[in-house]
């Protein structure tokens, strides 16, 4: 044998090993279904391709129509009609449209975007900053009419004399809001309420104004603006799923750090972890600034402060309210 074939010879079980090992490697690295259909192939003798693939569909239909712990208790199916609906028509998650302004009343978002509006359309356009935002005399009017908690305003009030509309972030996010559900615009350096916007002030639309804006608050805005501390798309890319969580998690008074554990997949809680100098009593800051803050304003969760036991330490504890049950609604399929 020459030495080229010698080399060959000499190194060709090693390849085989090393490609044995790897298979090894990658069959335990699968799912454990996924291993176990493996070893079914691997004992079973079909007499066709179409036979094979039909008892690998099988498999597979059964794995995605039953519950994971993982999912909170979901099928792959069912968090899937969870997390690829529109909330109005498709999916599972569905924002009701047919409440009325007096049931809404707890809310207090719809509160000030009916105000904003109703400025608007009785002063007329509410100039512009350089910047983009709402004048300071607007946003001075905006402080007297909207609803905000009792000592917030109050301090708000003595510690500015000169308030900007990026002060306030619920006035900012009222603004912009409206705006993206085309029921405010600015042009020629002016805020102006559109002829829909018009519509939306009448009584009767208040139930449609709301859903609106819930629907364009957690799907059309950038839910890490409204939290600005670390990134994690994430958590809203799957925040259908922690709607769906709170229903149950939230019936009582409980902190935002253990409550992420329970309305937060794995995946997005482990993200938070992972920011820098974060840990697990922070886990929850996220998931208030992105997600219970915002349904705080929509008034179907409430909150409180929690005095710790140093000075100026607190935690935030949250529960849903009654009217989390009567807006929002899961309907699956299977």
């Amino acid at each position: 044998m020459d030495r080229r074939g010698h080399r060959q010879s000499r190194l060709a079980p090693d390849r085989r090993r090393a490609s044995i090992a790897q298979v090894d490697r990658d069959r335990n690295s699968l799912p454990p279904w996924l291993q176990g259909v493996q070893e079914e192939l691997g004992r079973s003798a079909f007499s066709s391709l179409a036979e094979l693939q039909a008892h690998v569909d099988r498999r597979v239909a059964a794995y995605n129509a039953a519950p994971q712990a993982a999912l909170g208790g979901l099928s792959p199916n069912r968090m899937a009609e969870l997390l690829y609906g529109d909330w109005q028509a498709t999916g599972a998650l569905r924002v009701n449209e047919a409440l009325t302004l007096a049931e809404l009343e707890p809310a207090p978002l719809l509160h000030n975007a009916r105000m904003l509006l109703t400025a608007l359309q009785d002063a007329g356009p509410a100039q512009a900053t350089a910047a983009g935002n709402l004048n300071r005399r607007f946003v001075r009017a905006m402080v007297d009419a909207m609803r905000w908690r009792e000592e917030f305003a109050a301090d708000l009030r003595e510690a500015n004399r000169q308030i900007n509309e990026e002060d306030l972030l619920d006035l900012h996010m009222v603004r912009v809001l409206l705006e993206l559900i085309h029921l405010i615009r600015k042009r020629q350096g002016s805020f102006r309420i559109t002829r829909a916007g018009r519509a939306a002030l009448e009584p009767s639309q208040a139930g449609p104004l709301y859903a609106r804006v819930f629907r364009t608050l957690f799907r059309g805005l950038n839910l890490d603006y409204l939290y600005r501390g670390w990134p994690n798309p994430a958590m809203q890319q799957t925040v259908a799923y922690t709607l769906y969580r709170l229903a149950s998690a939230a019936e009582d008074w409980r902190a935002t750090a253990a409550l992420a554990n329970h309305v937060l997949l794995p995946e997005v809680l482990e993200e938070e972890r992972d920011q820098p100098q974060a840990n697990e009593a922070t886990s929850g800051w996220g998931l208030w600034g992105r997600v219970l803050r915002p349904l705080e304003w929509l008034g179907v969760i409430e909150e409180r402060r929690v005095q710790g036991s140093e000075p100026f330490a607190y935690h935030i504890e949250v529960r849903k309210t009654a009217l989390y049950d009567r807006v929002l609604s899961f309907r699956f399929r299977g």
